[in-house]
C-alpha cells in the first residue's frame, strides 16, 4: 500500500486494499474511490467516494477512520459497509461475524 495514494475501482489490481495492521477493504462500485491520507502504528485515516466494506482487526489502542463527504465512521475492530448515497446522506451498515 503506498500512502497517500488514490486507489480507484475501475482498476481491478485497486478493488481491495489491505493495510498494515491486516485491516482490508473492498470496493464495492467501478466509481468507488479510496484515499489513505494516514496511516501509523496508531491510527488509519481513510476517505470515501462511493462505496466500499472494510474489515478492520481488533485494536483497541488503534482506530481506524473513515470519512465520506459527510460522515465520519471511526472503530477499533469490526467488519462494516459505507455507501455514498445521492444527495448529502450516507449509509452505514455493520457486518455481522460468520
Amino acid at each position: 500500500l503506498v500512502h497517500d495514494a488514490a486507489l480507484r475501482g475501475a482498476a481491478v489490481a485497486a478493488r481491495s486494499v489491505s493495510f498494515a495492521d491486516g485491516s482490508s477493504a473492498e470496493l464495492s462500485d467501478r466509481e468507488a474511490e479510496l484515499h489513505v491520507e494516514h496511516e501509523s502504528v496508531e491510527r488509519v485515516v481513510t476517505s470515501l467516494k462511493g462505496a466500499a466494506r472494510f474489515d478492520v482487526v481488533p485494536n483497541a489502542a488503534r482506530a481506524f477512520e473513515v470519512r465520506t463527504r459527510d460522515v465520519r465512521v471511526r472503530v477499533l475492530g469490526t467488519r462494516f459497509a459505507v455507501q455514498e448515497l445521492a444527495g448529502s446522506e450516507t449509509a452505514l451498515g455493520i457486518i455481522p461475524a460468520g
